[in-house]
């Protein structure tokens, strides 16, 4: 097991277990990417979630709602203290 400071971070051991699924070609071709993300309700916020768990290291976010209780079925981050909050 490799261990590492607090305040380390390393990309290739955090990402490694992606090697055979991803070859470390497209691994590295992830890692420098940026993706674009219109709206973080139900569907855009799981869609970061995954990316960010693949390898993506850059998104540019955009959504103009805010948490309404008729999110709560759909968005991980909403909840009482979340209402009418931007998403």
């Amino acid at each position: 097991m490799t261990q590492l400071k607090n305040s380390e971070f390393n990309y290739h051991l955090a990402f490694s277990r992606n090697l055979g699924w991803l070859s470390e070609a497209e691994q590295s071709l992830l890692s420098s990417k940026k993706v674009a993300i219109a709206g973080m309700g139900g569907v855009g916020g799981q869609y970061a979630e995954v990316l960010a768990r693949l390898g993506i290291q850059k998104f540019h976010i955009s959504d103009f709602d805010e948490f309404e209780v008729q999110n709560f079925n759909r968005q991980n981050a909403s909840g009482m203290k979340t209402l009418f909050c931007n998403q």
